[in-house]
């Protein structure tokens, strides 16, 4: 999928958020490989950038319907405490998808609340792809990776963002080194910058 090749492409980079665009393109590629039967799960929205390109992804695909879970609000840090991001939030998704469209849904509340809800709600609906990419502390990844990975069928993908980014202290890095890529049930698909994905390929552990 090529920048030059879909207009909105274009106005989803211009967007503020912290993805690059190799990343974004690679969330899109991954999005529009997701059956109509399954979903797609962000954990971690911000203003919605990696979510339009999600979005974008599954119109180009089968129409994935995309879950983004985020504190917003009611997250303890100032910067994405403001409120000013949830409705840049919401004022992203329609200024590029438009008012009506139903296709991105929104739960605000911890990711790990979340995922019970959709054990419960969703009756554990699959996720076909599962992007993390919330608080980078190592006990927070592994968190939401427990709570949300069961979800993940065998060829479904679980992407986690800020991989190679030693800013964030290296949470992400030391749990999907030590935790991820070592589990035989996960394979390797991707990295574009700082954006790792694997696929599943087994229920079990070899």
């Amino acid at each position: 999928m090529d920048a030059t090749i879909h207009p909105r492409i274009d106005q989803i980079r211009q967007l503020e958020g912290k993805i690059w665009l190799p990343e974004g393109l690679l969330l899109a590629k991954l999005a529009a490989e997701v059956p109509a039967d399954q979903q797609i799960v962000e954990i971690g929205s911000y203003r919605g950038k990696s979510a339009c390109y999600l979005r974008h992804g599954a119109l180009e695909g089968s129409g994935a319907q995309v879950l983004c879970v985020d504190l917003w609000t009611q997250h303890s840090l100032p910067l994405y405490r403001n409120a000013e991001n949830m409705r840049a939030f919401e004022a992203n998704i329609e200024s590029l998808f438009g008012f009506r469209d139903t296709g991105v849904q929104r739960f605000q509340g911890a990711s790990v609340d979340a995922a019970k809800w959709w054990a419960e709600d969703r009756e554990g609906a699959p996720i076909g792809l599962l992007f993390i990419d919330a608080c980078h502390d190592f006990q927070f990844v592994e968190a939401d990776f427990n709570a949300w990975s069961p979800f993940v069928p065998v060829g479904g993908v679980v992407a986690f963002h800020d991989y190679l980014n030693a800013r964030f202290g290296g949470g992400v890095t030391a749990f999907v080194d030590g935790f991820v890529a070592t589990d035989s049930r996960w394979q390797h698909t991707a990295l574009a910058r700082s954006l790792v994905a694997f696929t599943r390929v087994g229920d079990d552990r070899c």
